[in-house]
């Protein structure tokens, strides 16, 4: 049976008292719109995917100096900027698990949701966020608007995978390892987390920063409890 995400022993992530609505809509994390704004992401990448990690990728395109991948086209970029340059972004996608490769497919247990509709399930991926900007929690106002977005869309099951030594920053948030680490092509090792639709109690106690926008309760429709019971 799953369990809630351990609050002990783990730092706290204080809350800030601000409006993440207006912080998507009209301050920092914005969703690209346009070709323009996405060539700006791909380009951003560029830098720490191949400058700083030294990923030599197939999907890097060292003529334009971006990074760009096939998932890239049919998902939801946001952003952050500071004075006119990007800083931090992160991909989403809602009710696509047709689009990811087999092995991802495998590793997030996905046949394992087939009682769910395809609407239900979310996943985001590449989440960076430029060297000077890493103390300014910019990945947390990141999560906290795919969040909203994904729960106007019907999320209840959101899916991502990270290195391990970053594990602790995702079940900070409240996500919960979820099956084995895999081998990601040209990456290497990843563990695989799932973050279920808990209510604002679950957040609140990890002190993850989706407790400002958590609802008070889990989803209407019965789906973390169902998870809870299965795995």
């Amino acid at each position: 049976m799953a369990e809630l995400p351990e609050a002990s022993n783990r730092p706290s992530v204080a809350a800030k008292p601000v409006s993440h609505t207006e912080r998507l809509w009209k301050a920092e994390v914005r969703i690209a719109q346009t070709t323009a704004e996405r060539d700006r992401i791909y380009a951003f990448r560029y830098p720490i995917y191949v400058g700083e990690l030294g990923r030599q990728v197939s999907f890097a395109d060292h003529e334009r100096r971006w990074v760009k991948d096939k998932l890239d086209d049919d998902a939801t970029h946001l952003y952050v900027e500071r004075e006119g340059v990007v800083v931090a972004a992160m991909r989403g996608h809602i009710g696509v698990p047709y689009l990811f490769p087999r092995y991802l497919r495998e590793a997030y247990r996905l046949d394992a949701f087939a009682r769910w509709p395809e609407t239900s399930l979310s996943f985001s991926s590449r989440l960076m966020v430029r060297r000077d900007s890493r103390i300014a929690g910019i990945d947390h106002d990141l999560a906290v608007a795919w969040w909203q977005l994904a729960v106007e869309k019907g999320f209840l099951f959101n899916f991502m995978h990270s290195a391990e030594r970053l594990a602790v920053v995702f079940e900070r948030m409240g996500c919960i390892r979820f099956g084995e680490v895999f081998e990601e092509p040209e990456i290497g090792p990843r563990q695989p987390f799932v973050l279920p639709r808990w209510g604002r109690e679950v957040f609140a106690a990890l002190g993850s920063p989706l407790a400002e926008v958590a609802l008070p309760e889990p989803d209407p429709h019965g789906a973390v409890s169902w998870f809870q019971r299965t795995f």
